[in-house]
C-alpha cells in the first residue's frame, strides 16, 4: 500500500505570483519560506507558510476551460495537493498498476492525472521545500511537546459527487485511513476525514440544488480542492485581524469562518475552532489520530 507521510503544499496557480505572495505576506501574516526554481519540479514556485498550511503559488499551467475561467475571474485556482513519500518510484509504480495516469514526471516528482483521481491532481516527491520549519517543529513536538491546536493546519477540503462512492479512492489507492464521518448539514450530505501520516483530507458531498457548496463545484468545474481548513483558538480575533487587512470574511464565528475566494486569488481559507472528538455531528473512528 501507498505510505504517505505528510502534505508539503497546496498549489495555487496564480495570475501573478509575485503580488500574490506579497498578500499572503500582508493579508494572511504569511511567511514566505523559498522564491525560486524548486529542485524537485524545475520550474519557478513561490512556497508561503500560513500558520502551518504550506502554498505552493506558480504560474498558471493550462488548464481545462472551467478552471481557466474560475482563474481569470478570481485571480487564481488551487487545483494540487503535493505529499511527502519515501519513494518516488515506488509511488509512482503504485498508480501505474492501478491504471492512473501520470502527468508531469521528474526523477524524484510526479503527478497524477486529475481525471482518474476526482478532479484533483496529487503530486508527489521526496523532496523537502527549503527552508521549510515545520522540519524542525515536527521533530521537537516529537520529542518535547504534547500535540496542540493552536494555528494549525486542519485539513484539505474536497469536494465529490457521492462521498462514498470516493471510498474506494482515498482508502485503497491513496492508503488513507478513515478517521471520521459526518452526516447530513446545512450545505452537504456527509463527509468523510482521511488521515495521511500526519495529514487530513476532508471529502465532502454537496447537497444538490442551488446551495453553497454546489455552486462552488459547478463554478470550478466539477469535482475538486474547496478549501484549506485551518484551526484557530479565537474566530472573532481571526475575524477582526483578517478584516483589517482587507479580507472579506463569511460565516460565524460561532462555528467557522471562510475567506471569500476574491479576497485570496480564488483560495478559500476555513477557520474553524479546535475539534472537539465528542462532537455529535462527527462519529470519530480513530479519534486518537490527533490533530498535530
Amino acid at each position: 500500500m501507498l505510505h504517505i507521510e505528510k502534505a508539503l503544499a497546496i498549489t495555487h496557480a496564480v495570475a501573478d505570483r509575485p503580488a500574490a505572495a506579497e498578500h499572503y505576506r500582508q493579508a494572511l501574516n504569511g511567511e514566505v519560506l523559498f522564491d525560486g526554481v524548486w529542485e524537485a519540479t524545475g520550474r519557478d514556485a513561490t512556497f508561503v507558510l500560513v500558520k502551518n498550511a504550506c502554498v505552493e503559488l506558480v504560474d498558471p499551467p493550462e488548464l481545462p476551460e472551467e478552471a481557466a475561467s474560475y482563474l481569470k475571474r478570481y485571480g487564481g485556482f488551487v487545483y494540487a495537493v503535493t505529499f511527502h513519500v519515501a519513494n518516488v518510484a515506488e509511488a509512482r509504480r503504485h498508480f501505474q498498476e492501478r491504471g492512473i495516469g501520470i502527468e508531469g514526471e521528474g526523477d524524484r516528482y510526479f503527478t497524477t492525472d486529475p481525471r482518474d483521481t476526482l478532479g484533483t491532481t496529487f503530486a508527489f516527491t521526496e523532496v523537502e521545500i527549503p527552508n521549510d520549519p515545520r522540519l524542525t517543529r515536527r521533530q521537537r513536538r516529537a520529542k518535547d511537546e504534547p500535540s496542540t491546536p493552536s494555528a494549525c493546519l486542519w485539513y484539505v477540503t474536497v469536494l465529490a459527487k457521492d462521498v462514498d462512492q470516493t471510498s474506494e479512492f482515498f482508502h485503497d489507492v491513496l492508503g488513507g485511513r478513515l478517521i471520521g464521518k459526518r452526516g447530513v448539514g446545512e450545505y452537504s450530505n456527509g463527509s468523510h476525514l482521511y488521515q495521511f501520516g500526519t495529514s487530513r483530507i476532508s471529502v465532502i458531498e454537496p447537497k444538490t440544488g442551488d446551495t453553497t457548496l454546489s455552486a462552488v463545484m459547478d463554478r470550478q468545474g466539477g469535482m475538486g480542492i474547496h478549501g484549506i481548513c485551518v484551526i484557530v483558538e479565537d474566530l472573532e480575533f481571526a475575524a477582526k485581524e483578517l478584516r483589517s487587512r482587507g479580507v472579506a470574511i463569511l460565516g460565524s464565528p460561532e462555528t467557522r469562518l471562510t475567506t471569500h475566494p476574491r479576497s485570496v486569488m480564488g483560495a478559500r481559507f476555513i477557520l474553524v475552532p479546535p475539534p472537539e472528538f465528542t462532537d455529535p455531528t462527527w462519529v470519530w473512528t480513530a479519534p486518537e489520530a490527533g490533530i498535530g
